[in-house]
Order: structure tokens, then sequence, then C-alpha cells
């Protein structure tokens, strides 16, 4: 699991005909160990806090995904509906913040999904990636929370690679680069040697086939990057999970 280091901070401007400024900063990892043996990614609003009119949403996702816990026994789409049910009630308020929140009505806000999810890992022998979408419905001004959706990935080859983007994440460009002949993927080409040589000396001990796989995912991401500049960048982070070994993290700087 990878992704990029790059978010959009709204700030208010005090200017009523332009409430809110918009400026990129580097952002915490999209990427956690979850519930002690999973991986979580995260895609969306990020932090939210309003405290406000008797209206209070604390959400900043590495601490909140920490506050959950770990129950080890439960499987990956178990642990998915544990999310969705403390997304629920974490965001029990938010449906009463669109209607006098001057940012939630304002373009900047205007996306259809609020928060997304991904999470992956093994129950017994077998892989499971699940999504979590909370989206906005913007004809009722409520959060719609869709239920989880759990695909079992199953490879013919070993070394094969399976591509599960992350819904309301920008991909277009890494859609782009499995395509021969494109700009993105004559760009991939170029990029990915170096990503494989840095990708060697930060996990050492794992196996040719683990580098070859943190490598592209994280030339991927550079790739999306440098041709979408405004909206992905800065530190990619990667999460790496064998099944019966604990899930690691790691961050990758531009070598």
């Amino acid at each position: 699991m990878a992704a990029d280091g790059l978010e959009w901070e709204e700030q208010p401007t005090g200017d009523p005909s332009h409430p809110y400024e918009r400026r990129k900063v580097h952002a915490k990892p999209k990427i956690a160990v979850c519930n002690g043996v999973l991986l979580c990614g995260e895609a969306g609003m990020n932090p939210v806090r309003i405290n406000e009119k008797g209206i209070k949403v604390e959400y900043d996702f590495q601490e909140w995904i920490a506050s959950i816990g770990a129950n080890h026994k439960s499987s990956v789409r178990q642990y998915a509906e544990t999310i969705q049910a403390k997304f629920r009630d974490t965001f029990r308020d938010m449906d009463a913040a669109f209607k006098f929140d001057e940012f939630w009505q304002s373009w900047l806000a205007a996306a259809p999904v609020f928060i997304s999810y991904q999470i992956a890992g093994f129950d017994g022998e077998t892989p499971q990636v699940c999504s979590i979408v909370v989206k906005i419905n913007r004809a009722t001004r409520r959060l719609e929370y869709l239920a989880p959706e759990c695909k079992t990935p199953t490879w013919t080859r070993p070394g094969t690679v399976m591509y599960y983007p992350i819904f309301a994440g920008y991909h277009e460009n890494i859609d782009e680069a499995w395509k021969l002949g494109t700009p993105q993927a004559s760009r991939y080409a170029e990029l990915e040697p170096s990503m494989l040589a840095a990708v060697r000396i930060l996990l050492p001990n794992a196996s040719p086939a683990l580098h070859a796989v943190v490598a592209k995912a994280i030339t991927l991401i550079r790739v999306e990057g440098q041709f979408n500049p405004e909206k992905v960048g800065g530190i990619t982070t990667v999460g790496v999970l064998l099944n019966g070994q604990k899930p690691a993290i790691f961050q990758f700087r531009d070598p």
C-alpha cells in the first residue's frame, strides 16, 4: 500500500467574497498499521475539526485509527465494518455542520466523496482488500455511508501485480502509466531503476520480488506527482504486509 505526502489546507481569509484560501502542505502519512495486523489507507478530508454551535467533530486519520485499538481475531471485513460504525459515531454531527458552516457550503467542499478507506490484510492464508466510502449527498446535505466492498485477489503466477486504487484518490496518470506508448509509461521506465536501487537500500533483507513490487508502487506515485504536481507530491509512504509477519511502514524521499 502506498500514498503520497501532500494535502490541501483551507485557511479562513476574513474576506466574504473569498472566505477560504487553499495551500499545499506536507501531510502526515496516509497509511497506518491498523488492528495490529492490517494496513489502512485514507483519502479525502483530513483533518476535520469543528467545535461551535453545539457541534463537535474531531477527526485526524493517524490519531483516529490508533484510537480504535486492536482485535486480532477480527477478519478484514469485520474490521472494515468496525471502521464504518466508528465513522457514523465520529461524524454524527456533520449533517448539521453542512447546514451552517461556510466552508462546507463553499466550492472547496464540493467533492462528492468525504472520506474513503482501503484496508488490506490476510484472513488466514487468504489475502483480502476492503474499501469503505463515505459520500456527501449534495441534495440532502447529509453523509451517506456505503457498505464495505471486499475483494479477494487471486494471483495466477508468482510476481503478478494487482492494482487497487483507493476511491477518490488521484490516479489518472498512474492508470496511463500501465499503457504502452504513453508519456506516463515512458517516464515510468525512466524512473523505475533508481527507485529500485533505493528500495534495495531501504529493505536490504527483503526478497527481489518484494523489492520490485515496492519500487513499482513508489515509481507510479512519482509519475502521478510529476504529471499532476498540484495535487500529488511530498514524501511517499509505503506499507508492506507479508503473510505471517507484522506489517511495516516506511517513508521514501526523493533520491
